[in-house]
């Protein structure tokens, strides 16, 4: 009789009438006292009801009477593992499968347990037991995909994900994950389109809302992916993740007072304070940076310290005191022995500032990728394959920065023009994406959009089994940096982009002009250096820009304009003397600017000036950004335009060339203020490369005030500078090299 009040019971427990079915359990158990089954089902219900040690007692007392009754173990299991008792559910999931080898649900819980443990390959061999012995449930089809993508196994996850959804139309959970590991294969529009479904099904889903605000942030939605984390960020305060995530995104649009003002209001951790220091360091403040991180013990905070360096020197002293900051932390991270998965995760900055220090940085270069590589150990991670032989070359580009941006307009015209009948060219994308990204993107023989998971971005890389991978620019960009780390392919060169070595093992060439490089200049790379015969750039000319007058901005006839039009970074304490110097010799001399991309920078650089060179700060004017038609005309009509002698520039010497405004350089021996000199040197034109600082000086000074001078070598330099531009040659000078190395 027994037996069937307990079918009954679990038919009417399974339609969600709990108490009804606990009711007829205890009148069955007043005449069967002991019946096992009973006595699971009703202990299953007490511990639904919030009655948790009555749950428990009637589960074991179960167990106790029937040791083969499996269900009853089973049962007992799952009451363990929810008061947090997993190692003694474990024993009790053992001992259900060993009391009934077929019960499916019971080897389904136990890798569960173990899947909750972090401990995925064991959770697997479980869930195939029961899907062995018969056990279909979309619960287990989707645990079995949680595990294949905690292994980062994403190809192998999603099939179990498209069971699971198929099998149960309304899991959300199951919608968000399968988006979230289609992102990671870099299939983005299906990945977004699951979690909208996700959040169709649940609206205020966990985690839906910021997993697809990341989405679609990296297709360039970015005002509805901050329009969602603040839907996320309005429910409560305890959307930590949401609001992480819109600081994150808010760096990456250099707002920084904004991400500033998030990570705040947050609640002190690691994660967030290693995110604040990184945020006050972009911002300039170096010292107070250093302050939040300087005392923790936490190994992780240790290398955000070593990592993080002066954006505004103070002085050319900050120099010296930056390097041996970095030299001594990458020593203090190498001994702590500490290890971690993720350094885009938990770290986040690269070496970048070190290049506008002035001198070379190969050693400490060496120093940090060997302190990353011991930290990270997936940094050390080595694709297997070898490079393809007689077909075409499988060519992978990588960057950030191959969109509207100077990257972009030096660089994706070269990769455009690869003949695809020698080179199979797959662009590996991050970053923003607009029409250039679009037309390379349509161009490639295949386009990758790389997942902001660095474990899933290297198996994705490495999964193209490319024969050369080449990254344009290495340093500027946090992803692509601890990338070059690894060996995703067997032969892997970097070009000019960020102009300084990476000090990386895995990193065999570096793509550089002969024009580019003093002759003993291999010493300040750790790759082996590649001479070209040009500059190695597509550079599209820009349209003449519309004739202008001072008066358009701001300035009287009379005024001397000495252009500096570069990002605030560029100017060296060692060139304000220069600077000084130009300014002194003329009365009417005004140093022309561009508004900093954050006002503290602008507001360090000009303290230091009236601290040094009280000249310099006087004669400054900074204006306000402007587009490229605009920033044309001004570089046209100023008197002389110069090149920051310790980072030039590079770009936009190209653009002042095409508007015919000679700029003045000073090569000063290492590659990143020797582009406009290369340049000069590559068409003929060296009448304004200056021999010392004092000719640069001079030059300047000639150029401002000797009219009939500065008209002849604006004509010169507009009849000499078309080869620059759309240089055929130059596509085939990258083509022979990369052809040559496989």
């Amino acid at each position: 009789m027994a037996s069937g009040v307990y079918s009954q019971a679990k038919n009417v427990y399974e339609q969600g009438r709990l108490p009804q079915a606990a009711a007829m359990l205890r009148q069955a158990l007043q005449s069967t006292p002991n019946d096992a089954d009973c006595l699971q089902l009703l202990g299953v219900i007490e511990f639904q009801i919030g009655r948790q040690g009555e749950g428990r007692k009637l589960a074991e007392r179960a167990a106790a009477i029937d040791p083969s009754n499996s269900e009853a173990w089973n049962s007992l299991g799952l009451i363990l593992h929810l008061t947090g008792e997993n190692g003694a559910a474990l024993e009790a999931f053992a001992k259900a499968t060993s009391a009934e080898p077929r019960h499916g649900g019971a080897w389904m819980n136990r890798g569960f347990v173990m899947q909750e443990r972090g401990r995925h390959r064991e959770a697997l061999e479980f869930f195939e037991q029961a899907l062995a012995v018969g056990f279909r449930n979309p619960l287990l089809l989707f645990f079995f995909g949680n595990s294949y993508a905690a292994l980062g196994e994403h190809g192998s996850a999603l099939p179990y994900y498209d069971q699971a959804v198929a099998a149960a139309r309304n899991n959300a959970d199951a919608w968000n994950n399968r988006g979230t590991t289609l992102l990671a294969l870099g299939r983005v529009k299906e990945g977004i389109e699951s979690l909208r479904e996700a959040l169709r099904i649940a609206p205020n889903h966990r985690f839906a809302g910021v997993n697809l605000a990341q989405a679609i942030h990296r297709v360039g939605n970015t005002g509805e992916a901050m329009a969602r984390l603040d839907e996320v960020i309005g429910r409560g305060p305890s959307a930590t993740e949401a609001r992480t995530v819109k600081a994150d995104i808010l760096v990456e649009l250099d707002r920084l007072d904004e991400a500033d003002e998030i990570l705040s209001g947050m609640a002190l951790s690691s994660s967030t304070i290693g995110a604040r220091a990184r945020v006050k360091q972009h911002l300039g403040f170096w010292r107070e940076a250093l302050e939040l991180t300087r005392d923790s013990r936490d190994p992780l905070l240790g290398l955000v310290n070593a990592m993080t360096l002066p954006v505004i020197l103070d002085s050319a002293d900050t120099v010296v005191e930056a390097r041996e900051h970095l030299r001594e932390g990458t020593r203090r991270v190498r001994e702590s022995k500490f290890e971690s998965l993720d350094p885009l995760k938990d770290i986040s900055l690269t070496t970048f500032y070190l290049a506008y220090h002035g001198i070379g940085e190969r050693e400490l270069q060496e120093d940090v990728t060997a302190m990353f590589r011991q930290a990270y150990p997936l940094l050390r991670f080595e694709a297997g394959h070898t490079p393809s032989r007689g077909g075409r070359i499988r060519l992978g580009v990588a960057s950030a920065y191959l969109h509207a941006h100077t990257i972009g307009k030096l660089f994706a015209g070269l990769f455009e023009r690869l003949d695809p009948d020698r080179f199979e060219v797959v662009f590996l994308q991050l970053g923003k994406q607009d029409e250039v990204s679009a037309r390379l993107a349509g161009r490639a023989a295949r386009h990758v959009v790389l997942p902001r998971s660095f474990p899933d971005s290297v198996r994705q890389v490495a999964d193209q089994e490319l024969d050369v991978l080449l990254y344009p620019d290495i340093g500027m960009d946090p992803h692509t940096y601890y990338l070059a780390m690894a060996r995703l392919a067997p032969v892997q060169c970097l070009m000019w982009g960020h102009p300084m070595t990476t000090g990386s093992p895995a990193m065999d060439h570096f793509i550089s002009s002969r024009h580019l490089e003093r002759e003993d200049a291999d010493c300040e790379y750790s790759e082996h250096l590649a001479r070209l015969p040009s500059l190695t750039t597509y550079f599209k000319r820009p349209q003449d820009p519309p004739p202008l007058a001072k008066a358009d901005f701001g300035f009287a006839d009379e005024d001397r304009l000495y252009a500096c039009l570069q990002t605030t970074f560029k100017f060296h304490p060692d060139f304000d003397r220069v600077l000084a110097e130009i300014l002194s010799m003329d009365d009417r001399g005004r140093l022309v600017l561009i508004d900093a991309k954050h006002r503290q920078w602008q507001d360090l650089l000009v303290a230091r000036w009236r601290r040094t060179y009280p000249v310099v700060a006087e004669r400054a004017v900074f204006l306000p950004g402007m587009k490229l038609e605009r920033y044309l005309a001004l570089s046209a009509l100023c008197d002389a335009v110069l090149d920051p002698i310790q980072f030039g520039g590079g770009n936009s010497s190209l653009e002042c060339f095409a508007a015919g405004a000679p700029v003045v350089t000073l090569p000063f021996g290492l590659l990143r203020n020797q582009i406009t000199t290369a340049a000069y040197r590559q068409i003929g034109f060296e009448h304004l490369i200056a021999r010392d600082e004092a000719d640069y000086v001079r030059l300047a000074h000639r150029l401002a005030t000797d009219a009939d001078w500065r008209a002849a070598m604006r004509a010169g330099l507009l009849d000499a500078c078309p080869p620059l531009y759309e240089n055929a040659s130059a596509v085939k000078e990258l083509s022979d090299f990369l052809g040559g190395l496989i």
